[in-house]
């Protein structure tokens, strides 16, 4: 969502799901299929990032669905050539270009010729395989099955969630008259992925889990999935890319994955846009594949731990699960831990070994008053897609450098309800994924922070 935000997409997220959804938002998530971890909780000291600061500090419960279309509208808005119902064939990365063959529905093919070319294409997608990038694979143990029913919601709290030893099984509301619900039960575990659901496996799984099942009369639409495991040796080869599932494959643990995927098309989006546009040397993109991908290796470490946890139903596990979720979960320092880990920011990126402590993390959104008596926030200055040097300290110190040509903005604000992150920052220079280049205390230096932004862009 703060991804969002700084691209002007947020608020037509949270406009949709409050149409479609009776409870659009939620307080507090699950992790390792336990509760509660408090979106609104301020956590432990020290942390690089806590929900507690952040403008959305909830669940959003919109269908993906849902939010490719916005996407999809939002990037049609922006001048993208969104062409559907082509299929990848062949790509040949020539070293100045790569030459892609798609073919439509009817098998009428039509090459293309692209200077960089990015798989976002998930896990069946071909431009994994087609570029040769191998991968490390773990075959499955289990399978998951969810269902949509043909139910309205029936419980007051907008997730319920069961655990014992017979499975674990989650419910949401998926629409004003669909409730989803997710099971894994110790015995249909074991069922392959092609086997449909039944209505009354349905109902046995909730009887044997919660004790009780909703009303509902058909399975409106389900899927059985697995918990194979598959990351890329690259994220990079050439002139190709990976991001998200094309990159990696996990159980979608707590439903986290959108986080990983959005952020890899964050990171490497950007950096795109400043080589494509003449504003940054090649070898920036080499940053993408070092930055996200020992994220990705945390998620597999994440999506482990939390499926060990959630799928041993011995009675010692059940156990276990009641102390963690129970006595555990519950402590600042806990909870702050998780709500990093849901969102993928445990691991800051590579920055320089005298770095300020806010560098390779996200910023916090801050309220702006800007010396030509207008107000603003952080979040919305980045909506322009360029880098932004925010000056805070009050100096006009920052005031004399001019970055002509390069997409960069000065701004010189007084910030209003400082997040506790930013106490003591008096510049910071942000990128256009909202990820914080350098920071400073004090007055600010202008040659450092010239400095940084060479170190980013071309700069004379």
């Amino acid at each position: 969502m703060e991804l969002f935000d700084a691209r002007g997409i947020a608020d037509l997220i949270i406009r949709r799901v409050r149409e479609i959804n009776p409870h659009p938002f939620q307080a507090s998530h699950i992790w390792g299929g336990l509760r509660p971890v408090d979106w609104r909780s301020r956590g432990g000291r020290g942390q690089n990032w806590t929900s507690s600061d952040s403008r959305f500090p909830f669940t959003s419960f919109v269908p993906q669905n849902e939010t490719e279309m916005i996407l999809r509208g939002w990037a049609q808005q922006q001048g993208a050539d969104l062409q559907l119902g082509l299929g990848v064939a062949r790509l040949q990365d020539q070293g100045s270009h790569v030459v892609v063959t798609v073919e439509d529905t009817e098998g009428t093919e039509q090459v293309l010729t692209a200077r960089y070319v990015v798989g976002a294409d998930g896990n069946s997608g071909p431009t994994r395989t087609l570029a040769g990038i191998e991968s490390d694979e773990r075959e499955p143990t289990l399978t998951t099955f969810l269902v949509n029913l043909d139910v309205a919601f029936p419980w007051p709290d907008p997730l319920h969630v069961g655990h014992n030893e017979h499975g674990w099984v989650a419910c949401f509301p998926f629409g004003k008259e669909v409730t989803r619900m997710i099971v894994t039960h110790a015995e249909s575990r074991e069922k392959a992925r092609h086997e449909p659901v039944t209505v009354e496996e349905v109902r046995r799984c909730a009887t044997d889990v919660l004790g009780e099942t909703p009303n509902f009369t058909s399975v409106v639409s389900w899927s059985r999935y697995d918990d194979t495991q598959r990351i890329a040796h690259q994220f990079r080869k050439g002139n190709i890319f990976l991001v998200g599932e094309s990159a990696r494959v996990h159980y979608p643990a707590s439903g986290i994955g959108m986080n990983w995927c959005l952020q890899d098309a964050f990171n490497v989006g950007w950096k795109l846009a400043a080589v494509l546009n003449g504003h940054a040397d090649e070898s920036l993109l080499d940053t993408y594949e070092q930055e996200r991908r020992p994220v990705s290796l945390d998620l597999l470490r994440t999506v482990d731990a939390q499926t060990t946890l959630q799928f041993n139903f011995s009675g010692g596990g059940v156990t276990l699960q009641n102390y963690v979720e129970e006595l555990l979960m519950p402590l600042p320092e806990v909870t702050g831990l998780l709500q990093m880990d849901l969102n993928g920011l445990c691991r800051p990126y590579p920055t320089e070994p005298d770095a300020h402590r806010l560098a390779g993390n996200p910023v916090p959104d801050v309220d702006l008053y800007l010396y030509d008596g207008s107000t603003s926030r952080l979040y919305e200055l980045l909506r322009d897609q360029d880098f932004v040097l925010l000056d805070l300290s009050g100096t006009g110190a920052l005031g004399a450098l001019e970055f002509t040509g390069l997409p960069i903005r000065i701004v010189d604000a007084y910030p209003a309800r400082i997040p506790d992150r930013l106490a003591n920052v008096t510049a910071l220079l942000v990128r256009p994924d909202a990820y914080v280049a350098w920071a400073t205390e004090g007055r600010p230096d202008a040659a450092a922070a010239a400095s940084q932004v060479k170190r980013w862009l071309r700069m004379p």
